[in-house]
């Protein structure tokens, strides 16, 4: 899988994971209206609610007391009773209602709750086997990478691409110190040698071409693979400067690497 297509495949999986997130606020956007009423707001119905009544009843002892009669102190009684009854009733109709709707408000906030939870673990399923699926698919690739390196090496090896390598063919280093500097090599992380490459080889080629060049760079090449094979199998001469390219050369070269 190339870079470009490993790029794609997780904007795509960035979008996936983007509509989960906006289909999460869609459900949960009626939330807001899922408020029950706040003790001054049943304070202010109740109010509205006994001004209603008292208006009604007020309305109809007034009209009882322009009939006159002897019967008046009575049916005031009963306008009071009655219109007291019916208070009572409206309060406790309005009750009804609110425990009702409160009911109804909490029977939606589950089933959002539960639309919500079960497309949010659909989505956590799905972007796990998508990671899953993506780390194969970066494994596969590396492990052609991998390949492609370790064939590029022995073909540099036999054909003299690589720098040592080089300065060998041009009989300015000793075989067995190759062949141990070689093993050497073998023995480090693969993205130093994958680093190394990135630019050995052109120098390699630019060596086959000026062979001036070569007896310029060959005091380097020289205490490069001597240290190499020292540290290998002791065949070669420790040096200074053979050290100091490779405690600086390892690591630029895995850095290297390690960007490829």
């Amino acid at each position: 899988m190339s870079e470009k297509t490993t790029s794609n495949y997780l904007d795509e999986t960035e979008k996936d994971v983007t509509k989960a997130k906006r289909k999460m606020e869609d459900l949960t956007k009626g939330f807001s209206s899922f408020k029950p009423r706040t003790t001054a707001e049943k304070e202010m119905s109740d109010s509205a609610l006994v001004k209603r009544i008292a208006s009604g009843k007020f309305g109809a002892q007034r009209r009882m007391s322009t009939m006159g009669g002897a019967n008046q102190a009575a049916a005031m009684y009963n306008i009071d009773r009655d219109y007291s009854q019916m208070l009572t009733s409206e309060r406790q109709k309005a009750e009804l209602e609110e425990r009702r709707d409160e009911k109804e408000d909490m029977k939606r906030r589950e089933a959002t709750i539960m639309a919500g939870t079960s497309s949010l673990l659909s989505q956590t399923y799905l972007r796990e086997s998508q990671d899953k699926q993506l780390k194969h698919l970066k494994e596969s690739e590396q492990l052609k990478k991998d390949a492609e390196i370790e064939k590029a090496r022995m073909a540099d090896a036999e054909g003299g691409k690589v720098i040592c390598t080089q300065t060998m063919r041009q009989g300015l280093l000793c075989p067995a110190i190759l062949r141990a500097d070689e093993a050497y090599g073998r023995t480090l992380p693969r993205e130093v040698m994958r680093g190394y490459h990135s630019w050995g080889i052109p120098v390699a080629r630019t060596m086959k071409q000026f062979p001036l060049l070569t007896y310029f760079l060959a005091p380097f090449a020289w205490a490069w693979a001597n240290e190499a094979a020292f540290r290998h199998n002791g065949s070669g001469e420790s040096n200074l400067l053979g050290r100091l390219l490779l405690k600086i050369g390892i690591p630029l070269c895995k850095f290297l690497g390690r960007r490829m």
